[in-house]
């Protein structure tokens, strides 16, 4: 199992470093960016990540998943590149996984019309509110809709948590509680 997950300068690192810890040897999760340099990028935190690859070097083919963390979205939102590469996955209905600001790159690609969709944008948004369908915006945290996995950005571990349940990696239902639960710091409700 491969993943792809897009690193940029200010992403926000906390939204997707369990989404890493929970993959760590289950599966292979390659970092790429926008940048032509990929000597590194420095994310919201002020934390420099090195990508494995330039987005001109990804074929989707090779990968299951592709997760797009929330951060500065507005010096990608004209990304075409981007944009294809987020079409192509949706083309291939592989799994597609946004956090907080992240959505907009998909409502941008075009592939949000029709699915619920939930994302830490608003509608007042100057840069990107005008790019999504308010009406299918659902209230909850974490939404599934065809293929596509979005969350606001303060349910990273909810985010987390589904996506590795949706690539089939839990052992069972009580791994999964188990996993949220600790996480959260709460205890498990058998």
């Amino acid at each position: 199992m491969k993943a792809l997950m897009l690193i940029y300068d200010s992403y926000a690192e906390f939204e997707v470093m369990l989404v890493g810890l929970f993959l760590k040897g289950k599966a292979e999760v390659h970092m790429f960016t926008d940048k032509e340099d990929t000597s590194f990028v420095t994310g919201a935190g002020g934390f420099q990540t090195v990508p494995h690859v330039k987005i001109s070097q990804v074929a989707p083919a090779d990968y299951d998943a592709l997760i797009i963390p929330g951060g500065r979205h507005e010096a990608l939102l004209n990304n075409s590149a981007l944009h294809e590469l987020i079409r192509e996955f949706n083309r291939q209905d592989k799994l597609i996984a946004a956090i907080c600001g992240g959505p907009v790159h998909l409502a941008a690609a075009g592939i949000l019309e029709g699915n619920a969709y939930t994302t830490s944008i608003n509608s007042d948004d100057k840069t990107a509110g005008h790019l999504f369908n308010w009406t299918l915006q659902s209230e909850d945290d974490v939404v599934y809709d065809n293929h596509i996995l979005t969350a606001v950005g303060s349910a990273y571990v909810e985010f987390a948590v589904q996506l590795y349940k949706l690539l089939g990696l839990f052992g069972d239902e009580a791994e999964e509680h188990q996993t949220l639960a600790f996480f959260k710091n709460t205890k498990v409700i058998a």
